[in-house]
């Protein structure tokens, strides 16, 4: 009897702790000079002034290579750019007259930033900035940029290599004089996703582990109207690493069930977005028949219902969240994504790339057409991208199946040996 009123006291608590709903606020600040890396349970926040640092290199896995430019600014200007130099070569000297556009990031990944923006999504291989090298398995670099800080300045940068976890980068001004060398090694940051680094001090910054939101300043392409598209600078929020969110739209915000929208998670960072607030011209409006579900890289599902936004004077967002489910690790499995082998028919060896959400022990087998495992593979995987070389010199030409699998994923795809 003891025990039943236990389990009775017990599932009494979670369902409170379940129905509560909390009124949070968040704050840009005057002018939006604040980033604000926000963890919904216990309602944690940590704020960063984003002039202290420019460029974001992921530190998430082996064989991640993202890296991001600063696109927060306060409304007092100080932007910093990122432009695709003229010529690939290190040792040339660069006009900056001779500079397009800037390039930005794109705001659908944190695995893929502004130095990402010119790779082939068809090969595994290209990361934008450089191109993995299977055989000596680093990334080497092909794409010089030029940044111009936010003092005016112009310097041009090129990240040399990531080899095993570590980035070297090395930037001078852009007639080559006053150059400098930094390296980065990813293993320094096993508790954040990113580590930033400053130009003007030279020194690298971790952020928090395990954030679920970011509340920031960033650039986007909107439409201005007459077939022009223009980056604006606007205020939002971007979902963390390893977080997944779906939008309620057209429904009644306090009684719309999570269940329904399952199926509708995004892993993009940007599908909170900019436009949970609308701006009429006299003030800030927020939409009354929208909710959106945040579930976390733990597994627990929030709703969050923006509430107000007083704009530049305060930078004060005002929401509520509510938990409203926890999802166990064998309800929600690690899933494998962007699984690729290249090429494919192969000849000697073909180069297997996929990406994992969270560390995780991952084993693949060679099939062949009688269902016999004629090569595998285990080894724990931390999360982010990888790529594995299969070798294909003794097995016979014909078809085989390649299954990748966790304890909770399986994906199979086949190959073609010529």
């Amino acid at each position: 009897m003891k025990a039943y009123i236990y389990t009775l006291i017990a599932l009494f608590s979670l369902s409170v702790s379940l129905a509560a709903q909390d009124f949070c606020e968040i704050s840009y600040g005057n002018g939006y000079v604040n980033q604000v890396y926000y963890t919904l349970n216990g309602d944690q926040s940590t704020v960063i002034d984003p002039l202290d640092w420019d460029i974001a290199f992921t530190t998430i896995g082996q064989q991640d290579a993202g890296i991001h430019i600063n696109e927060a600014n306060s409304n007092s200007g100080s932007d910093l750019e990122l432009y695709l130099a003229p010529s690939n070569d290190f040792s040339a000297n660069i006009d900056p007259n001779s500079l397009g556009d800037p390039v930005y990031n794109d705001e659908k990944s944190w695995e893929f930033g502004a130095f990402n923006n010119t790779r082939d999504p068809s090969n595994p291989f290209d990361y934008g900035w450089g191109t993995y090298n299977p055989m000596l398995q680093t990334v080497e670099a092909t794409t010089v940029y030029v940044i111009k800080r936010r003092d005016g300045a112009y310097v041009k940068m090129e990240v040399s290599t990531l080899a095993g976890t570590v980035y070297t980068v090395r930037w001078a001004n852009l007639d080559g004089s006053n150059e400098e060398t930094f390296t980065i090694d990813k293993a320094d940051y096993p508790d954040s996703p990113l580590a930033y680094y400053s130009l003007a001090d030279g020194e690298f910054k971790a952020i928090p582990n395990q954030w679920d939101l970011l509340f920031t300043r960033y650039r986007t392409p909107l439409d201005a109207g007459g077939g022009m598209t223009i980056q604006y600078l606007l205020t939002g929020t971007f979902s963390g690493h390893g977080v997944e969110v779906a939008e309620a739209d057209n429904v009644n915000p306090s009684n719309v069930d999570h269940e329904d929208y399952a199926d509708q998670y995004s892993s993009e960072l940007d599908v909170l977005g900019w436009d949970w607030k609308d701006f009429t011209g006299m003030g800030w409006a927020i939409p009354d028949d929208r909710a959106y579900f945040v579930k976390t890289a733990t597994g627990e599902i929030w709703k969050i219902i923006f509430d107000d936004f007083e704009g530049s004077t305060t930078g004060v967002t005002v929401f509520i969240k509510e938990l409203v489910d926890q999802i166990s690790s064998i309800d929600d499995p690690v899933v494998i994504s962007e699984v690729s082998l290249s090429p494919n028919p192969a000849t000697t060896e073909s180069y297997l790339s996929y990406s994992t959400v969270e560390g995780a022990e991952v084993q693949w087998r060679l099939i062949n057409n009688l269902g016999a495992v004629v090569a595998s593979n285990v080894q724990y995987r931390q999360a982010g991208f990888h790529v594995e070389t299969l070798n294909l010199e003794d097995l016979p030409r014909g078809a085989y199946f390649l299954e990748l699998q966790t304890a909770g994923d399986l994906v199979t795809q086949k190959l073609q040996r010529f």
